[in-house]
C-alpha cells in the first residue's frame, strides 16, 4: 500500500506519576461471597483499585481486540512516562502479543509518587517512535524508497489539571513533530510524519471535580496534528474507563459490534436443560450486511448494531455458502462463560449459520440466513452470505405492468440495449479513452431511450425487420455517408411496400389485405411514428437531419426549414457526370442520385438528361398522360411519387438526344441540310430508322 493509515501504528503513553497512583474510590468487599463467620473473626477490609490498575486493564482489552482482529497488520507500542520515558516494546512482530505486554507491565511496578514526574518525556518519545518504520513499512520502503507519506496515532492516558495543561501537551507534541520532520530531511532512518492524531484520555477518581473540555480540533500552528480530548470518570471499579477505551477502539478502526443471540448452553446446576445466552462480538465492517450504525464514543457499554440468531450447527465444513465477505471476530467480554463456550465450540471445527430478523410490510417479521460463523486456521471468522443482491423480498410480477403478459414485452430488445451500455473493466487502457466511460454510457442510454416502446402493441416501426438498419444507425452519435444512404434506402423501401399493399406487422390486428382503409391507417401511423423518431434524433448531427429531410420530402412536407415547393439544384452536368460541390463527398453516381435527386422529385424535362446512344424511353408518353389525369392529394400522391422514382431511374441511364429535344413531334430528322432530288428513297428508308 502506498499510504499507511493513521491506525497502522499507535503509541500508548501511560502516566506513571502520582496522579494515577490515587484510588478510584470504588471499593470491593471481599466477604460478599463468604459463608457465615464465627464470632470474634474480624471481616476483611474492602479494597479499591487504583487509577493505574483501571487504566492498564482497559489498555490490555484494547490491545487484545486489535491483535485478535488485525494480527500482523496493526502495530502497538507502549511508553511509560514518569521522570523519564521507558519503552515497553518495539515494532517487531514477536513483541506484538499479550504475553509480552503483561510481562512488561509487571516489570514496571506501581506509579511513582514523585512531584517531578511528567508525561511530556513520554509524548516526545512517542513522536520519535512514530518516525521509526515498522517491519511492514520496511518491506514497503525497500520496494518504494521514494514514498514519504507516513501517519500515526498517539493515545495519552493521564490526569490533566486544567485546559491550560492540555494546551501545553498539545504544543509539546506539535514541536516534537516539527523537529523530527526537519531531522527526517537529513537522515534516511527517520520517517517524516504527515498526520499525527493525539488522543488525550483524562482519567479521574469517582467524585472528583477536575474536569476538562472534551473537544476535537486541529492545531492552528501545526495543521497536521489532530487532537481529541476525552474526560472519563473511574466509576464501577474502572469499568467506565474500559468502556471508553473500547468505544475509542471501535471508532479508530471502524469496527462493528454484532450480537449473537439464542446460543443454547447447559447449566451446571441443571444438566438436563439448557439456557439461551447472548455474546457480543467485534469485527471489521462487512459490506452488504446492513451494519451501518454510527459510532458514538461514550462511557456506556458497547451496543450491538445488528442481532443474529443462532441456528442449527453445521458439522460438515464443505457445506459453506457463497460469501461476499469475511472478518475476524473478537469477543467483547472474553472472560465470560458464554464467550468461552462459544469460542471453544467453534475452535473444534464447527460452523454455525446465523439468521437476521427484519420487518417486512407484506409478510410481517421474516428471517433469512445472512451470516455464518466458523473457525479457519485457529482464527474465528464471521462470514457475510451473498443474499443482499435483491433489495426486495418478492419481486413484482411483470404481468402486473403496462404490457400485461410476459410475451408482450420487448425483452430481447431490452437485453440488446443493456449490452450496448454495459461497462467492463478496462485496466490501464482507460487513460486512452476520451471522456468518462460512465458519462459516455449515460449519453448512449439517452440516445437509445429517446423513443423506446415498452411493449409490442405500442409500436409498428420496432416490429418491422425492414426498419432495423435505420433504427441501429439513427441512435449513433455520428452517421457516415454510407450509413446515410442506407437510411434513405430504408425509407424508399417502405414507400414501395405501401405501393404494393404489403401488410404491416401490427400486434393484435386481424386486418386482411382486402381492408384498404385500415391498411392506410396503419401506414399513416407507421409514418407518424417514424417521423417522430427521426425528429427526436435530428438535432444530434447534420446527417441525422438529412435522414429526417428525406422522409419529409418523400411525404410531400418538404425539408426542415424549406417549403415543400423548393427544388434543390441538380448536381449532374449535361454529360451525366456527377460534379462534387462544396462539402460533398465523392460517392458513386447512383447513390448520389438517390440521395439528392429522388427525394426532390425532379420531374421537369429540363432536368432530365439522356445519352445520344440510349434507346427511346419506354412508354414515356403513357406515363406522362397517366400523371396528368391522376388527381393529386396535397403535394403528390404515393403513386405519382413512385412513378417519378421509376422515371428518374430511367432518366439517369442516358441523356436525351439533342435532336429530339429541339424537334416538334418528338422526332428528329437526320441530315436536314442534304436536299437531293434523288435522295427521296433514301430519306424514306432513313425515316424508318428514326428512334421513336
Amino acid at each position: 500500500m502506498a499510504n499507511f493509515s493513521l491506525d497502522h501504528k499507535t503509541v500508548f503513553v501511560l502516566d506513571h506519576g502520582p496522579a494515577l497512583a490515587e484510588s478510584s474510590k470504588q471499593t470491593v468487599d471481599f466477604d460478599i461471597f463468604s459463608k457465615a463467620r464465627p464470632q470474634g473473626v474480624v471481616p476483611l477490609a474492602p479494597v479499591s483499585k487504583s487509577l493505574w490498575t483501571c487504566c492498564t486493564e482497559a489498555l490490555c482489552e484494547y490491545s487484545r481486540v486489535v491483535w485478535d482482529i488485525f494480527p500482523g497488520e496493526k502495530f502497538l507500542r507502549y511508553i511509560v512516562s514518569d521522570c523519564s520515558a521507558v519503552a515497553l516494546n518495539s515494532w517487531k512482530f514477536d513483541e506484538q502479543s499479550m504475553s509480552h505486554l503483561m510481562t512488561s507491565l509487571a516489570s514496571v511496578g506501581p506509579p511513582l509518587r514523585k512531584s517531578e514526574c511528567s508525561v511530556i518525556p513520554g509524548l516526545v518519545s512517542a513522536v520519535a517512535a512514530l518516525c521509526e518504520a515498522t517491519e511492514t513499512q520496511q518491506q514497503f520502503l525497500s520496494r518504494n524508497p521514494t514514498s514519504n507519506v507516513h501517519n500515526g496515532k498517539i493515545i495519552c492516558i493521564t490526569q490533566l489539571k486544567n485546559d491550560s495543561h492540555r494546551r501545553a501537551l498539545e504544543g509539546c507534541v506539535a514541536d516534537a513533530v516539527t523537529r523530527h520532520n526537519k531531522l527526517a530531511e537529513s537522515s534516511s532512518g527517520v520517517l517524516p510524519l504527515s498526520t499525527v492524531e493525539l488522543a488525550i484520555v483524562h482519567v479521574k477518581a469517582f467524585g472528583s471535580d477536575c474536569s476538562v473540555t472534551e473537544t476535537r480540533h486541529a492545531l492552528p500552528s501545526s495543521p497536521g496534528v489532530l487532537v481529541e480530548v476525552h474526560d472519563v470518570k473511574a466509576t464501577r471499579h474502572g469499568i467506565s474507563i474500559g468502556n471508553r477505551m473500547l468505544n475509542l477502539l471501535q471508532k479508530h478502526y471502524n469496527l462493528s459490534v454484532t450480537s449473537i443471540t439464542g446460543i443454547p448452553m447447559k447449566e451446571e446446576q441443571h444438566a438436563n436443560s439448557s439456557a439461551n445466552y447472548d455474546v457480543l462480538l467485534m469485527h471489521e465492517r462487512l459490506g452488504g450486511s446492513g451494519n451501518t450504525a454510527q459510532i458514538k464514543v461514550t462511557d456506556n457499554e458497547l451496543t450491538s448494531a445488528m442481532s443474529l440468531k443462532w441456528c442449527t450447527p453445521k458439522i460438515n465444513v464443505n457445506e459453506l455458502h457463497h460469501c461476499s465477505g469475511a472478518a475476524r471476530i473478537s469477543p467483547v467480554d472474553v472472560n465470560s462463560r458464554p464467550s468461552l463456550c462459544l469460542t471453544n465450540f467453534l475452535l473444534n471445527g464447527r460452523s454455525v449459520l446465523l439468521e437476521h430478523w427484519q420487518k417486512s410490510e407484506s409478510s410481517g417479521n421474516s428471517s433469512k440466513n445472512t451470516h455464518m460463523i466458523s473457525c479457519c486456521g485457529s482464527d474465528i471468522f464471521l462470514h457475510a452470505l451473498d443474499v443482499y443482491q435483491v433489495p426486495f423480498e418478492d419481486p413484482p410480477s411483470i404481468s402486473d405492468g403496462a404490457g400485461g403478459r410476459v410475451t408482450d414485452y420487448r425483452i430481447n430488445d431490452f437485453t440488446k440495449v443493456v449490452k450496448k451500455a454495459e461497462l467492463l473493466p478496462f485496466g490501464s487502457k482507460l487513460k486512452s479513452i476520451e471522456g468518462d466511460p460512465i458519462e459516455l454510457s449515460v449519453k448512449l442510454l439517452n440516445r437509445l431511450s429517446k423513443q423506446w416502446p415498452l411493449v409490442f402493441s405500442k409500436t409498428i416501426v420496432y416490429n418491422m425487420k425492414q426498419v432495423e438498419p435505420l433504427l441501429d444507425i439513427i441512435t449513433k452519435e455520428n452517421i457516415t455517408q454510407e450509413e446515410l444512404v442506407d437510411c434513405q434506402r430504408v425509407i424508399y423501401h417502405l414507400i414501395s411496400m405501401e405501393k404494393d399493399g404489403t401488410a404491416l406487422p401490427v400486434a393484435g390486428s386481424t386486418t386482411r389485405g382486402t381492408n384498404k382503409h385500415k391498411r392506410e391507417e396503419q401506414y399513416q401511423s407507421m409514418w407518424s411514428e417514424l417521423e417522430g423518431l427521426l425528429r427526436m434524433h435530428s438535432p444530434i448531427s447534420t446527417n441525422h437531419k438529412q435522414v429526417l429531410d428525406c422522409l419529409l420530402k418523400c411525404n410531400g412536407k418538404g425539408s426542415e426549414g424549406n417549403p415543400p415547393d423548393d427544388k434543390p439544384e441538380a448536381k449532374f452536368s449535361v454529360t451525366g457526370i456527377y460534379k462534387p460541390q462544396n462539402g460533398d463527398q465523392p460517392i458513386d453516381r447512383i447513390n448520389e442520385f438517390h440521395v439528392n435527386v429522388l427525394p426532390s422529385r425532379v420531374s421537369s424535362k429540363d432536368e432530365i438528361f439522356e445519352s445520344p446512344e440510349s434507346p427511346p424511353p419506354v412508354k414515356k408518353l403513357k406515363v406522362e398522360n397517366e400523371m396528368s389525369i391522376r388527381p393529386t392529394k396535397g403535394a403528390q400522391s404515393l403513386l405519382s411519387m413512385w412513378q417519378n422514382h421509376i422515371e428518374n431511374q430511367n432518366a439517369q441511364n442516358h441523356v436525351e438526344f439533342y435532336g429530339r429535344i429541339t424537334s416538334d413531334s418528338n422526332k428528329a430528322r437526320l441530315y436536314p441540310d442534304i436536299e437531293d432530288d434523288n435522295s427521296q428513297p433514301t430519306n424514306s428508308s432513313q425515316d424508318k430508322n428514326i428512334r421513336q
